[in-house]
């Protein structure tokens, strides 16, 4: 009996699966601890997907799929991501357009997916490195 060429269908790509893969290269990073939160019933809405300790900052990432040239964030992440960023810890929506492979971090686009990998971690490593001056009144 001959093999039938089928063709695989292509599917669109899943929140968790660009999740994983953004987050791949934080995992062996030693300046960075993370958390990824599951959306279970019993869990507060609106928290955002990634809870990160990058070199003391308090970082935050929701990932979103574009699809038809639409980003779904709800209103209860809005007012989470808000009460975060009025703490001075930091939030970021990044997300992958299902249309043309593009990956965006807020209103900015990037090619590859490395790109903008390398623009947060070098935008986190930059901030973790300013000093603080709650800090340093902590200290004395």
């Amino acid at each position: 009996m001959p093999k039938v060429y089928q063709k695989k269908r292509q599917f669109p790509k899943r929140e968790n699966d660009f999740l994983a893969q953004f987050m791949k290269p934080f995992q062996n990073d030693p300046l960075c601890w993370f958390f990824k939160t599951h959306g279970e019933p019993m869990q507060t809405r609106g928290i955002p997907d990634i809870l990160m300790c990058y070199g003391g900052l308090f970082v935050s990432f929701e990932f979103k799929i574009m699809r038809n040239g639409k980003l779904n964030v709800t209103p209860f992440q809005d007012y989470t991501m808000d009460k975060i960023k009025k703490s001075n810890g930091l939030c970021f929506v990044i997300w992958y357009d299902d249309s043309n492979g593009e990956t965006g971090i807020g209103m900015t686009r990037y090619k590859n997916m490395e790109d903008a990998v390398m623009w947060v971690k070098s935008s986190l490593i930059a901030i973790s490195q300013i000093p603080c001056a709650k800090f340093k009144e902590l200290e004395n």
